[in-house]
């Protein structure tokens, strides 16, 4: 393969934007036409990827969010149990010694006395479970967003992971999904001298069995188009040459293009 200095990567050339993957017009050439529905697939495929990684993370941070609302719900009803039941123990044991002291030093005094006394003690205990409620609170405040930042790169990469897969397995069984990455990948070119593919052994045998081929495809963007194979490849990859750049549309470039959406 001729090394030249002007590589794209897709990613250069596709935005995402609300999920949906756009070819960016290139400002030199004219737009090309709205691709027909079978040029269009591989757009689908990316998009399709790229909505079930958003899925997963918003799913999982939703779930994040109820666990613990559901907990601080819980502990306001906990708090809500110790305050009538502080409260209540405080006029019972005010009362209790309200009645002792009375006998002794005279009811009404000792009643008024104990009654303090008790009440003293059960605000102190409700003032006690309120801060450690406020601690707890705060902590799970704190908690939510080390949480949160942990588990959320972590299921970044597992919906990379997915959306790779969905990729991978519609190449693999789609014959038509690789001819449409290359046509989104050139589809603002036009007129170049030459153009040369070069994909992996088993891409090259897929490209071949479908309907209209690749040369036909590609008639707009040059006369002259040849399908190489590159021992180095791997199934999904593939380079495409022209006189004055070379494009990266495989796989791994969609890839990246998702990761920089997702902020991985």
């Amino acid at each position: 393969m001729r090394l030249l200095p002007n590589v794209i990567k897709a990613s250069q050339y596709v935005t995402v934007k609300n999920g949906t993957a756009f070819p960016a017009n290139n400002g030199s050439v004219p737009k090309a036409p709205d691709p027909p529905p079978e040029e269009d697939q591989h757009r689908k495929i990316v998009n399709e990827a790229f909505q079930k990684a958003q899925q997963i993370i918003e799913a999982a941070q939703n779930y994040t969010v109820n666990k613990v609302r559901e907990s601080t719900q819980q502990m306001n009803q906990e708090a809500a149990q110790v305050l009538v039941q502080s409260r209540e123990e405080g006029y019972g044991r005010g009362f209790a010694e309200g009645k002792k002291e009375g006998r002794e030093l005279g009811y009404r005094d000792g009643y008024e006395e104990g009654c303090k006394a008790g009440l003293q003690k059960a605000e102190e205990e409700n003032r006690a479970a309120a801060e450690e409620l406020s601690r707890m609170l705060d902590t799970v405040e704190t908690g939510k967003a080390e949480i949160l930042q942990r588990y959320e790169a972590d299921l970044k990469k597992l919906a990379v992971s997915i959306a790779e897969k969905v990729i991978r397995r519609e190449l693999s069984m789609n014959e038509k999904a690789m001819q449409s990455m290359i046509i989104n990948a050139v589809d603002a070119y036009r007129n170049q001298e030459w153009v040369r593919i070069f994909v992996s052994k088993n891409t090259k045998t897929l490209l071949q069995k479908v309907d209209k081929s690749i040369v036909e495809a590609l008639s707009d963007v040059s006369d002259s188009v040849k399908i190489e194979v590159s021992p180095d490849m791997d199934d999904g990859d593939c380079i495409i040459e022209m006189p004055d750049r070379m494009v990266d549309a495989g796989v791994n470039t969609q890839m990246e293009k998702i990761k920089q959406a997702l902020q991985v």
